[in-house]
């Protein structure tokens, strides 16, 4: 190579929790807080209504609802792969299901 060549490298690291910024992200929160030790879950795909459950697939958070409002993109893009779950919540435990990347017009 000489002096005037430039060599161009990838330095990106693509995660699966990362590639998730794309879909719609919902906040799962919790009827019973005391129970779920203050955590609310950060679900990655749009969680599926069953007959008496909710379907999701996530991460648990011990972030404020509002820091999780505010940068749910940083907190799923610091969360490991391993972090990643698929959980059955029964809908008498969940108080309420909002989407985090809703933009009113």
């Amino acid at each position: 190579m000489s002096d005037k060549d430039l060599a161009v490298a990838a330095t990106t690291r693509i995660t699966a929790v990362s590639s998730a910024v794309n879909k719609p992200i919902y906040l799962i929160v919790f009827t019973d807080m005391i129970k779920t030790k203050g955590k609310f879950f950060v679900s990655i795909e749009k969680p599926e209504i069953q007959d008496s459950f909710v379907q999701v697939k996530g991460i648990f958070s011990q972030a404020s609802e509002e820091e999780i409002i505010n940068s749910f993109y940083d907190i799923l893009t610091r969360a490991g792969k391993e972090s990643i779950m698929e959980i059955y919540f029964p809908w008498h435990n969940v108080s309420y299901i909002r989407s985090l990347v809703f933009k009113a017009k």
